[in-house]
């Protein structure tokens, strides 16, 4: 069986243009998270600071229904999962907290993050 270059040539651009839409459909989705209007937990599955924090952080979210009023401003609350993240994320350890590019430094609590967003949303 002899295989032509020509078909050869096609599959390999059907294969890299869907990686291609796959990565950037992804990124699109995932990078609207780093927004200034997101307040966003990003974790790691294998650490243990954040099998602590995750559990508390989404039900603090699931009780303001996804988002909060800080600041006069509307901020939505997400969680990303350190293999969902896009190249190019900040984030130097686990757990961490972001608004936009800013880190939050408060305590692991929502009354603590409530107040760190009202004076940096």
């Amino acid at each position: 069986m002899k295989i032509k270059a020509k078909n050869v040539f096609a599959l390999v651009a059907v294969v890299l243009g869907l990686a291609l839409l796959y990565y950037f459909l992804g990124r699109k989705l995932i990078s609207g998270f780093e927004n200034e209007s997101t307040f966003t937990l990003y974790y790691a599955t294998w650490c243990p600071h954040c099998k602590d924090v995750k559990p508390v952080f989404e039900q603090w979210m699931a009780s303001k229904g996804g988002s909060i009023q800080a600041n006069g401003k509307t901020v939505k609350l997400a969680i990303v999962e350190e293999s969902d993240m896009p190249a190019g994320t900040n984030v130097k350890g686990f757990p961490t907290f972001k608004l936009g590019n800013k880190e939050c430094d408060a305590a692991r609590n929502p009354a603590a993050w409530e107040q760190w967003l009202n004076a940096n949303a």
